[in-house]
């Protein structure tokens, strides 16, 4: 299985979480975020 296939949980939606997500995205993987204290509209 490539990188580009996987499907990735990222717990918090701070600067970590978010670069993370964006690194992630560039490969193609599918994003799922989750912030108990905070709805983002992000991916």
């Amino acid at each position: 299985k490539s990188l580009g296939e996987s499907a990735v949980g990222i717990v918090g939606t701070g600067s970590i979480g978010r670069q993370t997500a964006r690194l992630l995205k560039e490969f193609g993987c599918k994003i799922y975020l989750y912030d108990r204290l905070q709805a983002h509209d992000f991916a």
